[in-house]
């Protein structure tokens, strides 16, 4: 053997050694027997001693000079490794790859270079079951080139990377790629070209990212996705195109193979790279001019565009096509001819539909630490349409639950059993068991804050457009300014605060340029109320876009408390408001405006309960409303009209007994003089509205025995 390639052996060795188990072997690849397969032991410089590798063992072949490794039949290695020139002729059988036996288990092709390893998958499996995550990788520091024309790749477990620190070309025309998630051009690789043609097919249970842009080296990423004719099949869970990302499409007569979104996070963005990831057709040899051609198929809303293509630009060598992101059902990106192209909807989501109704009972399956214990209040709205984005597979669109955090131990979710009177309620609803105390973070935690992840859910509570939030609160801090909600934790794009003046409530928009507010309560704003006077009000403030005196938008705040009484205020937005805009916020905060606690007041921690949130995209239907603006509902028997039937009615009723001009307290549903009429209205609304305790039936049945005989004698 040459020297130079005995040193290469003995510093490549040296770099796998800490990698090899104490229980597993260290084999090179020396083609010293027949036939050139992986199965015969003699191939393998300890062969000989140990047999071929195994599930426990690290594999090595170092360059080309062995000739071509054969894979016919089932074989396995702790880690298998083609470096300089190696290469694999896979036809027959299952590689089985990374069980776990040494710290960096996986199949590498291209560990080192400088010369280009092969792999070819012509047949056959290669399972990579990979407990440390990142157990698939091509291109890993040296060139590397995959031909994958029949057979499986099955890496459920972790990420698998397509060009990693050096180049890769990938080529499949056939076979199926399994995978949990891939991704193409990955820190500092610097070409990676994904060649899919055929009846390639890739089945991602996560996402598709292609360039990574946070990589800190100049020279990263390039990497290239070209899809081949309508038989190829791409479907993800997820999809991150960014930077240096190329997505190129080449129809056959039957058009192209859009890549299928279905679920989570879908993502066009330049994140301090050289720009926006790139698009490229060519559909010159599809037989039809005027059909609609879906590129990407996607099922949330894309989060940015192709490099110089905006909404509407004709794109090369497309047929004389538009590109649109709203296109087929409204979230797909596609091509229209340009004479079918109408500008779209800008925002296709269902309008006037309620997304987040939070209740604030305490999650049954939710009550331990933070890790095993959220979400801690569950989203109540999550039917068809009440929720469109997707963030992770494990969730459903709709869902946006609530999660609670603190630092220290037991992220417990502080409730309290105090919840706003039935009364106060609209269409059927109530306060459930629970009011959220925000008041006890401050008692209990050192920091602390219930929000709506919007890494766990997506952004969909980031409008753009029109809409409606409702909410119950109760607090008796009448001095420091507290949050009641904000939408935004690296942007505060809407929220609602008690004592920005004196016990008055405040709704603000912000549409990155200037933040506009609207007031009511307090010494200065419109109505006279004191909204921090330690009783439940109802809120309900709505942004409807284009509306108002300048066509800019119009504030809208109506707030109710527990007698009924009712304000309302409106503010038309001035002409220079232009809408808000478009992107991710970060968290949504109830009762904070971010996760710290100070002693100074900040961050604005409401000192109070908060129950019963509801958020609808628009501006919410009467029918879905969840408190009630008009006034209280009365029952018959809520006599002096507080919401509730107990022993105040009673005594009213029992005062005023046979009275036809009654005390001033009662002002509901007194027909003629007291008698058996407001005393059944009494019984039958015994208890109506009441969350604490009322008398038990027995001791209002003993007042009727009392009054039988007036009753008798009427």
């Amino acid at each position: 053997m040459p020297r130079s390639s005995a040193h290469a052996l003995i510093a490549v060795a040296a770099l796998l050694a800490t990698a090899a188990n104490a229980h597993a072997e260290l084999y090179f690849w020396t083609n010293g027997g027949s036939g050139s397969d992986y199965a015969t032991a003699t191939n393998w410089d300890v062969g000989a001693f140990f047999g071929a590798p195994d599930a426990d063992d690290l594999a090595v072949y170092n360059n080309g000079n062995g000739g071509t490794i054969q894979i016919t039949s089932d074989v396995a290695a702790d880690s298998f490794r083609l470096s300089d020139g190696a290469s694999v002729n896979h036809t027959a059988g299952t590689l089985t790859i990374a069980t776990g036996a040494g710290p960096d288990s996986g199949l590498f092709v291209g560990e080192f270079g400088p010369n280009t390893s092969n792999y070819t998958l012509a047949g056959g499996t290669i399972q990579v079951d990979d407990p440390n995550a990142n157990g698939l990788q091509l291109g890993r520091r040296g060139p590397a080139q995959f031909d994958f024309t029949s057979g499986t790749i099955n890496h459920l477990d972790g990420d698998s990377v397509l060009g990693l620190d050096d180049s890769l070309t990938f080529n499949q025309s056939g076979g199926t790629f399994n995978a949990a998630a891939i991704q193409v051009g990955w820190f500092q690789s610097p070409t990676v070209d994904v060649n899919l043609s055929g009846n390639a097919t890739w089945d991602l249970s996560g996402a598709l990212l292609m360039s990574d842009g946070a990589s800190p080296f100049a020279n990263a990423i390039g990497s290239n996705l070209n899809i081949t004719g309508s038989g190829v099949s791409v479907s993800t869970n997820g999809l991150f195109l960014r930077d240096k990302a190329n997505v190129n499409f080449v129809a056959d007569a039957s058009g192209v193979s859009p890549i299928v979104h279905n679920a989570g996070a879908f993502e066009l963005q330049d994140l301090g790279g050289p720009g926006l990831p790139g698009l490229s057709v060519d559909l010159s040899a599809y037989s039809s001019t005027t059909d609609e051609v879906i590129l990407i198929d996607g099922f949330s809303r894309s989060d940015g565009a192709f490099d110089g293509l905006p909404e509407g630009a004709l794109v090369p060598n497309s047929g004389n096509r538009r590109i649109t992101y709203r296109g087929g059902d409204g979230f797909d990106i596609s091509l229209v001819p340009d004479a079918d192209y109408v500008t779209p909807d800008p925002d296709p989501i269902p309008i006037d539909a309620v997304i987040a109704r939070w209740s604030m009972d305490p999650n049954p399956d939710g009550p331990g630490p933070f890790a095993q214990g959220n979400p801690k209040s569950l989203d109540g709205r999550t039917a068809l349409n009440e929720g469109v984005i997707q963030q992770n597979a494990s969730s459903t669109p709709a869902e946006e639950h609530l999660w609670f955090f603190s630092l220290d131990n037991g992220h417990q979710f502080t409730t309290s059993t105090d919840v706003p009177p039935i009364s106060m309620f609209a269409n059927g609803n109530d306060g459930g068991s629970a009011s959220y105390d925000a008041s006890a973070v401050e008692t209990f935690f050192s920091e602390g804050a219930l929000f709506m992840p919007q890494n766990e859910y997506g952004n969909e509570l980031a409008f753009d457009t029109s809409f409606s939030v409702e909410l119950f609160f109760k607090t008796s801090e009448a001095t420091n300014v507290q949050q009641l909600l904000l939408q935004g934790e690296d942007f505060a794009r809407y929220g609602l605060t008690v004592n920005e003046d004196q016990g008055g409530v405040r709704f603000f928009v912000n549409n990155g340029a200037a933040i506009e507010t609207i007031d009511i309560g307090g010494s200065t704003g419109d109505g006279e109320a004191n909204y921090a006077d330690g009783e439940w009000n109802y809120l309900l403030a709505t942004f409807e876009d284009g509306a108002g005196a300048n066509g800019t938008g119009l504030l809208t705040l109506s707030l109710a408390d527990e007698s009924g009484n009712v304000a309302t205020v409106t503010r038309d937005l001035p002409a220079g408001f232009l809408g808000l805009p478009t992107g991710n916020d970060g968290n949504l905060f109830i009762g904070t405006e971010d996760f710290s606690l100070a002693t100074d007041g900040d961050p604005r921690r409401f000192e109070g309960l908060i129950d019963e949130i509801q958020i609808t995209r628009g501006l919410v239907s009467a029918g879905d409303q969840l408190g009630l603006l008009g006034g209280p509902m009365l029952a018959e028997g809520d006599f002096n009209a507080d919401g509730r039937v107990d022993n105040a009615d009673l005594n009213l009723l029992l005062n005023n007994w046979g009275q036809t001009e009654v005390s001033a307290a009662w002002v509901n549903n007194l027909d003629g003089a007291v008698d058996n009429e407001e005393l059944n209205a009494l019984l039958n609304s015994w208890g109506f509205g009441t969350s604490v305790a009322v008398p038990e039936p027995s001791a209002v049945v003993l007042v009727v025995a009392g009054l039988a005989g007036l009753r008798r004698r009427r």
